[in-house]
């Protein structure tokens, strides 16, 4: 039911009050996943927020990177670890596809501290349109029986048999405003279990909406309903014309499994801002308004003095700090003992590089990739579609977007190796080509003992660019170095070359594995 007067009774905030938003993550995907709610909520909500992300372990190795190297003015952010609270649902029987992450929004005012009264929960599958500040003055003019806000389901779920009831259509639970002051003092964790239980004696299993749902037929004042445009939703089954007459939508919700796949189209209209807020530059997100009270730490470089004015660009790029968002392609770092994980970074250029470079190394891999947003998207889906990025397991991508005039290598290269969790690294440049095999190779030369040592690998160039020129053994390198096709660093003589591979042969029987790379002007080999 539209309520055409709900904007008049409601009066916008300060925009210098607090607003709490809470948001569940599960997996490293999810929050990649849910990058353009963050995007498209900071473009369009004024004033500070404060986020509350109740994770399992994966998430929490991202969001405290991700946030504080974004470094948003007016932006706060707590984290809450969801496994001691799981017992308080995982009890309940849940076929959803969103699992316990999905239930666990019902131990919500157990797991935020007491200072939070109010809090916006969030899914994760939502694009923000618009200012959403008057949903947060849904409770004015309630009494303490008003528990929760929301917006009518737009399926007819609830209404088919089989299903667990509702009053009328029910209400969807993507978007929640929680009282969560008023939920603790009227004993909210009993109040839902008991119905729930009472349901399941009836219903095999249920989920968190269904729970929300037979509480407002137990409790009937317990809910307040806003207007679909905050939650208007586009399910498989969902009939989004019932919100046609508002005037322009606030909340945009992909409530299928399908998500932006669904053929509908109001999926296809909704999916262009999806995009655009997907491709959008997240440092300038980074010019929000900070209010006169706010203590947000800005980043503000000191005046140059005039010698230092020629370095002037330099040092931007040194005191930058570049937005960094780890396991992007949501794959965990290989923890196997005694693995060797290859450190690299890259630009999206190099795709066809990194390619090649995937192809020779089938171990782990742990990549940063120096990129806009726009061309993060294009990354994963190479990464997904391609010949040899789709179906590997063990390459973990980070994620380090661009600003500034600098190619930042080391940085790049140091997020690539603290991501990584092996006990092994072997660091190389994308247009250093591994041949095949050098991975098994090092797993097993690193079984040795070799405390404090590090192994250093001398490289190579190919003056051409044809690939099926490059070297696949020793001789042939040696039998190319003669004919002057290959050669290594031009100060180096052909014996001192030929001095350190027989030295690396004779360490521990390391065998010499020749490996190639391709780049503007020529083609290296890396044994």
């Amino acid at each position: 039911v539209y309520l055409p007067t709900y904007a008049d009774t409601v009066t916008s905030v300060n925009e210098c009050t607090d607003h709490h938003i809470v948001i569940v993550l599960g997996g490293y995907k999810t929050i990649n996943l849910a990058s353009v709610l963050f995007k498209s909520l900071l473009f369009h909500q004024r004033g500070p927020l404060v986020f509350h992300f109740i994770t399992d372990m994966r998430a929490r190795k991202v969001l405290p990177t991700l946030f504080d190297t974004w470094n948003l003015p007016s932006v706060r952010y707590h984290i809450y670890d969801m496994e001691p609270f799981k017992k308080e649902v995982d009890w309940v029987p849940n076929s959803h596809y969103s699992s316990v992450f999905g239930l666990i929004r019902l131990a919500i005012p157990e797991i935020l501290p007491d200072y939070v009264k109010q809090v916006l929960f969030l899914d994760t599958d939502l694009v923000v349109l618009d200012d959403i500040t008057p949903i947060f003055d849904s409770f004015k003019g309630t009494n303490d029986s008003a528990l929760y806000a929301m917006g009518e389901n737009l399926s007819p779920w609830f209404t088919q048999k089989g299903h667990w009831p509702a009053r009328g259509r029910g209400y969807n639970a993507g978007v929640v405003l929680m009282h969560i002051e008023r939920m603790r003092k009227a004993n909210w964790s009993e109040m839902w279990k008991r119905e729930t239980r009472k349901r399941l004696e009836t219903f095999r299993g249920g989920n968190d909406q269904d729970i929300l749902n037979v509480l407002i037929l137990a409790y009937p004042d317990i809910v307040v309903e806003f207007p679909c445009e905050y939650n208007f939703q586009m399910g498989g089954q969902g009939q989004p014309e019932r919100c046609r007459k508002v005037d322009r939508i606030k909340i945009a919700h992909f409530n299928s499994p399908q998500k932006l796949k669904l053929k509908s189209k109001y999926v296809v209209h909704f999916a262009q801002y999806h995009a655009i807020y997907q491709s959008m530059d997240g440092y300038v997100l980074r010019l929000r308004d900070v209010c006169e009270s706010d203590n947000s730490t800005v980043t503000v470089l000191a005046d140059l003095t005039e010698k230092e004015i020629e370095c002037k660009k330099l040092l931007t790029a040194i005191q930058t700090k570049y937005r960094t968002h780890l396991y992007v392609n949501g794959i965990a770092p290989s923890n196997v003992s005694g693995d060797v994980t290859l450190i690299t970074h890259l630009t999206v250029d190099r795709f066809e590089m990194f390619g090649e470079l995937l192809d020779a190394w089938k171990g782990p891999v742990s990549a940063a990739i120096y990129c806009t947003d726009a061309e993060l998207s294009q990354f994963e889906k190479f990464l997904s579609t391609s010949r040899i990025g789709r179906g590997r397991k063990n390459v973990a991508m980070h994620a380090i977007f661009k600003t500034g005039n600098y190619y930042p290598s080391n940085y790049l290269r140091n997020v690539a190796l603290n991501a990584s969790d092996a006990d092994f690294v072997f660091i190389a440049d994308v247009d250093f080509i591994p041949s095949k095999g050098l991975y098994e190779s090092l797993r097993a030369a690193m079984k040795e003992k070799r405390d404090k040592k590090v192994l250093v690998v001398p490289a190579f160039e190919m003056l051409s660019t044809k690939t099926h020129l490059i070297p696949r053994s020793k001789a042939d390198l040696l039998s190319k170095w003669d004919d002057g096709q290959v050669r290594n660093n031009e100060s180096l003589k052909k014996s001192e070359i030929f001095f350190r591979f027989n030295r690396l042969e004779r360490m521990n029987g390391f065998q010499i594995i020749v490996q190639r790379f391709t780049t503007i002007g020529n083609t290296r080999i890396l044994p």
